[in-house]
């Protein structure tokens, strides 16, 4: 048995924010500069708080942000990658 795993690839400068659409969850971060990554659901409630990401790992992140509005992803302490999308 073979399965598979296709994400959408957004990626986020130093720094940066992206905007998730409706419907749309995170399944994880490839990092290229450390940091840290918060996600927030559609309500703005934080889902994930200002999880440390390193260079060169990819972070899992199988959370459902559920039927609301979208959702937020924020960069801080410089972090930058390539944000992997349901």
């Amino acid at each position: 048995m073979r399965i598979d795993e296709q994400y959408s690839p957004q990626p986020i400068e130093a720094g940066g924010t992206y905007l998730l659409p409706f419907g749309k969850s995170v399944a994880g971060f490839l990092c290229t500069i450390d940091g840290t990554l918060t996600v927030y659901n559609g309500r703005g409630n934080v889902v994930v708080d200002t999880l440390p990401v390193t260079a060169g790992v990819y972070h899992p992140v199988p959370f459902t942000l559920g039927s609301e509005d979208g959702g937020k992803v924020e960069l801080g302490g410089g972090a930058a990658g390539t944000l992997a999308v349901v």
